[in-house]
């Protein structure tokens, strides 16, 4: 028997389908460029180490990006003389603290760590190469901005339609030329609740006027050419509203162990599975077939299209200054048909995988007291090209993301244990460890001492539930939800290895002073001395390899200029 309570939350992101008209549609996709090129353009002054854009040099003449600059009037300005069409972008889209420069652009610079303690490299160290710069091929999809409660406005006869009125850039005037930007929004979610105790529903509590915080919403554009808003719907700073949503629980709740494999996606430990409903396998024919007509058909799939546009490239920069560069090969319009095909069936993929497991993560959590899962390393499994389809069909680790948001939503604690621990080998009645289990092919086993019969998945899972409740009593239980502290990482010895046989005292080693702010670095010395023979012109070399090979070159180029 389930029963429903209100569960007071922080924040929530509602995704909705847009229904824009084609003039409507248009404007979203000339926001979407000019930020592109917005992008593209300032980061390119930060490599040209332009001072608009970046701090002043210090004492060592290092220099680094300045994101608060980016986000000034007199920087927008600037991008809009250099090229007009920036001006079609919403001005909060590059401005604002959740813009393409303060978050999008300090999450794309390089450094040591990540969030708002992150050491930024200069400009010196990062490689221009290296940069994400939004391409032809990858393009930028997406744009964020702040929306008034008031512009989203549900539908009285659809409970799951709204209207969202989108920011225009301010070259539009007032008047009767102005566009409408009032979109059309379905999957709009009633289960929000607002006030003091969850009494209004979000049209009761716009009328009431307890909404007054503005919303960041995210509108995007994908693969197929359809349009979607992500509305984040939050308490703020001040915390000025309360925010709630309706959840279910069931009467029957017990601790859950879970094993997450290929065959069945979740085992539990009480005895049921999780299928694998194999949603990409079962359309590997039909992605195959498409994918050998993109290699046939003139676009960047097809090798000779590539190898054309890259001699044009070339030639275009041999060109005398003043003179008209040829044009490069556009993709043909029946390769920009089947990568729409392509893209529409692998969005099913997604979305019906998605879909399920929606479904049976909400099963297990509305059933669990208590959830322990294994570590999984499936970045290192998917290096095995044995099962790396396998592995990418199952989405081990999105069903194991949901399954622990949801989870935490309920304040269900999450028990870890190791990825090496013997889950599978161990009796879950007497506990004997049984090596024979290592191999996969055995699915079920017997015990040997104790004579119980085993099925491999069910029994790892018990396990598993076993070892986080030993490991993890009451009080690790928070430390478990939110992950093991961060260590610091261990200082670096210094380790020399030797260049030339024959010349042991010159030797590669790792230098603190040069990777104190930025990547490892190394440089060449003199051991017998400890002089610097070679530091890489003050900014040392990026691997052992590269510092070896760099300077038996200058050798061999000595060598030859002396002869």
């Amino acid at each position: 028997m389930s029963e429903s309570y209100l569960e007071p939350i922080s924040t929530y992101t509602m995704k909705l389908r847009l229904y824009p008209t084609k003039a409507q549609a248009e404007l979203i996709d000339k926001a979407i460029r000019a930020l592109h090129l917005a992008f593209n353009m300032t980061f390119h002054e930060v490599f040209q180490k332009n001072p608009e854009v970046c701090t002043q040099p210090n004492a060592e003449g290092a220099v680094w990006p300045d994101f608060k600059k980016m986000t000034g009037k007199e920087w927008r300005h600037r991008l809009i003389e250099m090229n007009p069409l920036i001006a079609e972008a919403p001005a909060p889209a590059i401005m604002q603290n959740g813009g393409i420069f303060m978050k999008e652009g300090r999450d794309a610079w390089p450094g040591n760590g990540l969030g708002s303690k992150k050491k930024f490299f200069p400009v010196d160290i990062v490689r221009r190469e290296d940069f994400h710069f939004y391409s032809q091929n990858k393009p930028r999809r997406n744009f964020t901005v702040q929306v008034d409660a008031k512009k989203i406005v549900p539908s009285a006869s659809n409970p799951k339609v709204c209207t969202i009125e989108f920011p225009l850039s301010d070259i539009y005037p007032g008047g009767k030329k102005r566009p409408n930007t009032t979109v059309k929004a379905r999957g709009f979610s009633r289960k929000l609740r607002f006030g003091e105790n969850g009494e209004h529903n979000f049209e009761e509590a716009l009328s009431n006027g307890e909404l007054k915080n503005a919303y960041t919403v995210k509108f995007s554009k994908d693969n197929c050419g359809d349009y979607y808003a992500s509305i984040t719907f939050s308490c703020g700073k001040t915390a000025r509203q309360s925010l709630f949503r309706e959840l279910k629980v069931e009467s029957d709740i017990q601790d859950v162990g879970i094993d997450v494999g290929i065959k069945d996606v979740a085992i539990l430990s009480a005895g049921d599975k999780v299928e694998n409903k194999h949603f990409k396998q079962a359309r590997d024919h039909t992605l195959r077939k498409l994918n050998r007509q993109l290699s046939r058909r003139m676009g960047p799939a097809n090798m000779a299209y590539r190898d054309y546009n890259k001699a044009i490239r070339a030639e275009n920069r041999a060109l005398p200054e003043g003179e008209e560069p040829k044009p490069l090969m556009t993709p043909s319009k029946r390769y920009l048909e089947t990568q729409r095909r392509k893209a529409r069936l692998e969005r099913r993929i997604a979305r019906q995988r998605e879909s399920y497991y929606h479904e049976q993560t909400e099963r297990i959590v509305s059933h669990a007291s208590t959830i322990a899962v294994e570590t999984l390393m499936v970045k290192n499994m998917l290096r095995n090209h044995k099962l790396a389809f396998a592995l990418g069909d199952a989405a081990m680790s999105e069903f194991v993301a949901m399954l622990k948001y949801k989870a935490e939503r309920r304040h269900i604690p999450i028990l870890t244990i190791g990825t090496f621990e013997s889950s599978s080998q161990l009796c879950s009645v007497c506990g004997f460890l049984n090596p024979a289990v290592k191999n996969l092919d055995i699915r079920e086993w017997c015990c040997p001492q104790c004579g119980t019969t085993h099925d491999r998945d069910i029994n790892a899972a018990k396990n598993i539930l076993a070892i986080a409740q030993r490991k993890g009593s009451k009080e690790d239980i928070e430390e478990n939800i939110k992950g093991p502290p961060k260590r610091k990482p261990a200082e670096r010895k210094p380790k020399d290895t030797i260049i030339l046989e024959d010349r042991q005292e010159l030797v590669v080693r790792f230098s603190r002073e040069l990777s104190k702010f930025n990547a490892p670095r190394y440089v060449i010395i003199n051991k017998t001395d400890g002089t610097v023979i070679d530091d890489g012109q003050g900014a040392g070399y990026r691997s052992i390899s590269n510092a070896k090979n760099c300077f038996k070159a200058k050798m061999n180029w000595s060598a030859k200029n002396k002869a």
